[in-house]
């Protein structure tokens, strides 16, 4: 079988409580190193991050795409909500629905 390996390098890596110059090894879609002189495999396709953040992608546990309330509805349809979520960087939504729709 065939692995993924990327390795993104010279980034600023943020997270929940901070930021660092580190490069990220991913394979397989799963992140395996994070720090800076990094022992990887050959065969990889590394990316230069340099003068870059390195961040995971955000979730947005309630949006409104779609929402009727008293008589208006929220501007952003499917599409054009979830291709502005993805432009900020946010990669999986929850759609906020009433409960006595069905969807």
């Amino acid at each position: 079988s065939s692995q993924t390996r990327i390795l993104i390098k010279g980034g600023r890596v943020v997270n929940d409580d901070g930021t660092m110059l580190a490069d990220v090894f991913i394979e397989d879609g799963i992140i395996k190193q994070v720090g800076l002189n990094l022992n990887v495999p050959a065969g990889r396709t590394t990316i230069d991050a340099t003068g870059k953040l390195v961040m995971p992608g955000g979730i947005d546990t309630q949006t409104h795409l779609e929402l009727q309330f008293m008589g208006t509805r929220t501007i952003d349809d499917f599409y054009t909500g979830t291709k502005a979520a993805v432009a900020g960087g946010t990669t999986t939504i929850r759609m906020y629905r009433e409960k006595k729709k069905a969807f």
